[in-house]
Order: structure tokens, then sequence, then C-alpha cells
């Protein structure tokens, strides 16, 4: 959990930026910020992209401190060693797979055009 949660965000800001989506932004200091995950799933654009359930899962199971707060709890050292076997670790872990598979998917029929 502690590897795939960072790809996942880092594969959420790369297909926003494949969109057009502006993942960053820019202080009054001039420095350039990247928003973090929790920005990233709140954009307009991430249903759009991504479909109201994904979207729903992903919040729910990275951000929400309803539900597994998975993502804050592992930054900040929060997350017990147990966590990685709960239900939201392993649908987490389906999640990330299927959705490598749909973006293999999406270049494939891209790149076979009948």
């Amino acid at each position: 959990m502690h590897l795939l949660i960072p790809q996942i965000e880092a594969s959420l800001r790369h297909v926003f930026q494949q969109a057009g989506v502006i993942t960053s932004t820019l202080e009054s200091d001039g420095t350039q910020k990247e928003r973090d995950i929790n920005a990233l799933l709140w954009l307009p654009e991430m249903e759009k992209i991504f479909g109201p359930n994904v979207t729903f899962d992903l919040r729910g199971i990275l951000i929400e401190r309803f539900r597994y707060n998975m993502r804050n709890e592992s930054a900040h050292g929060l997350m017990p060693e147990g966590a990685f076997y709960q239900h939201g670790a392993v649908y987490l872990w389906w999640l990330a797979i299927r959705l490598c598979w749909l973006g293999f998917k999406i270049l494939q029929d891209q790149s076979n055009p009948e």
C-alpha cells in the first residue's frame, strides 16, 4: 500500500495532464506547487474522465475520513499493520489493476481503428 498509493496519485496526475488539465497552482510568490491527491480527486474533470463510480471509490478509500482514509493515514504514519489486509486495501488493488487494464484497452483501441 505504501507504494501503490503514491503511484495512483502520480498516475492520476499523468492522466489529467494528458487530458489538458492543469495539475499545479501558481503561488503569489511565483513558485509552482503540484496539487496533492486531495485536490486532484475533487477537480470537476475527475468525474468526466474516470466516471462517478471510480471517483467515489477513490475518494472513499484514499481521502475520506468517514471511510478508510488510506492516503492520509499512510502518509502520516498512522496506518496500523492490519490495515494493509482490510477490505479497502484489497479493493484498492483491484481498482488499480482495473484502471491499468482500461488504460491498456483504450490505447489498444486507438492504435487499431477498425
